[in-house]
């Protein structure tokens, strides 16, 4: 007498891809597209307003010192521009090297760069191609 051994049958394991309905995906993707979009943000338009009147007062900007700072683009990331709550300008500081003179900026403090209320500090150092009297609006920002 035979014994047949039988084999165990093996089953065969197959992957299956996990199925997601649209407002399930929607939800899962939310905060990647919230955290995007905040980080698109762009600084307060009244703040742009007033570093772009400051820059068309620059009549040579030799070593491009602003040459990010374009109308539309978030000025939070410009050079030499600090925000504090991610919109809002705090501090302007720009450099230039007294040692190279492609450094210097050339021209006059806009008065409209006022228009940044809530700058709490202006460092314009080593700029000693700025021409013209320092304007009295500047003095009436309550932070600066």
């Amino acid at each position: 007498q035979q014994q047949q051994q039988r084999q165990p049958t093996r089953r065969r394991k197959t992957m299956t891809t996990p199925r997601f309905s649209p407002p399930l995906l929607l939800l899962l993707l939310l905060p990647v597209l919230l955290a995007s979009a905040a980080s698109a943000a762009s600084c307060h338009a009244e703040d742009e307003a007033g570093l772009l009147a400051f820059k068309s007062g620059i009549t040579a900007d030799p070593s491009g010192m602003l040459s990010n700072w374009k109308p539309g683009t978030d000025c939070c990331t410009w050079a030499g521009v600090d925000c504090r709550g991610g919109t809002r300008v705090a501090t302007l500081s720009l450099y230039g090297q007294s040692a190279n003179p492609k450094s210097y900026l050339s021209g006059v403090i806009s008065p409209s760069l006022a228009r940044v209320g809530n700058l709490d500090g202006l460092y314009l150092i080593n700029l000693r191609k700025l021409s013209g009297p320092f304007p009295a609006s500047l003095t009436r920002l309550p932070n600066l």
